[in-house]
Parts: C-alpha cells; structure tokens; sequence
C-alpha cells in the first residue's frame, strides 16, 4: 500500500480496498490518540547547524535495542520523531512502565533543546522511515545510508549492554514476537532489492 502512486489514494470515493482500508485506519483514530497522549512528550528546538526535514512518514519511529523484556515491539514502546518546523522537533515516547492507558491519562510533558547528535539520529530515523518522499532545504540523510546507520547503533547499543552490564545474551537472542519477525522481513528484503533515497 505504501508504494501506490497518488491516483491509488483518490480512488478512495469508490467501493473497494482503498475505501475499506482508510475507514479501517480512521475507525481506530482515537485509540491512537490515547495511545500518544499516554506518552512522553518532549519539545525543544535543534542546534542552528542542524535543521530538519519532513518526509511522508508522518510519525517516524525507532525501537530502542536495549528495552525491558516484556517489550515486543508495541505501538507505545517506541521512539517517535516529528518536526514541527526546521528547528523545532517534537519526541514522543517511548513510555515503558505503563500498562496500558486510559482515555484520561497524560503523559509527563517537557520542553528541552536537543544536541548535535539527538539531531543527527533524528534525521536517520526521519529517512529510514520515509515511504517516498522528502520536504525541506535541510541536508537530507539518505535512505539506505540511514538504515545502515540505525542497524549499526543497534548492534553497537547491543554489544555495549552484553559487555558493560551483563545483561543475557538470550535477552536479545530469544524469540521474537511477530511484529518483530515481520519487520525484520520487510528490511531483509528491502537489502536485497534496494530501495531509492527520499528525495
């Protein structure tokens, strides 16, 4: 769905699976919104020499390597990034303590500027997450080189945690919930075929 062209969204007015598909997204709208105002937010603006993008992912997220065991890969374990404007980033999570949120519960809200390299990791997980495209006058990470990135901090994260706090290897080397299984996938056959930047 992600690779239609633009003719494949306004076919929406008709009866059939595009129809079906966004009165299926829409429909849990609001449990989505529970889910992010559940969550940490954290507000600030970026490092004058390091303005960000936007790209078609609206809500790019990144799932931390090192995590508590319970954690699967649910919607409120990861780390989102959103660029509000060049220079101001919100992020959203990940929040790992709770249970699960209510309509009334408001995460704790905070409002501090991010560095250098908080930026920097943004815009790898702004460009590995993008569908197609990129908006902005800001240096653009490409895609590829971003996810390459990513699984290289992962691995590092990983390494570092089995050295310097002992933690079991089975943690990381378990079974893995579907969810995970299947992005692995995704990303495996995304190495294989190739994908195109953002641009």
């Amino acid at each position: 769905m992600r690779d239609q062209p633009d003719e494949w969204w306004l076919a929406n007015a008709n009866s059939g699976p595009p129809a079906r598909q966004v009165a299926w997204m829409l429909a849990r709208v609001q449990d989505y919104v529970n889910l992010l105002r559940s969550m940490p937010w954290r507000i600030g603006t970026l490092p004058a020499n390091r303005p960000l993008y936007a790209t078609d992912s609206p809500l790019a997220g990144h799932f931390p390597p090192i995590r508590p065991g319970w954690q699967m890969g649910g919607f409120t374990e990861l780390r989102y990034f959103a660029p509000l404007s060049p220079s101001v980033l919100l992020q959203i999570g990940p929040d790992p303590w709770r249970s699960g949120p209510s309509a009334v519960d408001v995460g704790a809200r905070e409002r501090k500027d991010f560095g250098l390299w908080e930026a920097e990791f943004a815009a790898c997980v702004l460009s590995a997450t993008a569908y197609r495209h990129a908006y902005g006058r800001a240096r653009i990470v490409p895609q590829e080189r971003a996810r390459q990135w990513l699984d290289q901090y992962d691995e590092a994260t990983t390494t570092w945690a089995r050295t310097f706090l002992y933690l079991d290897p089975a943690l990381f080397d378990g079974p893995r919930s579907p969810f995970i299984e299947r992005r692995m996938a995704i990303r495996a056959a995304r190495a294989r075929v190739g994908s195109s930047d953002p641009a």
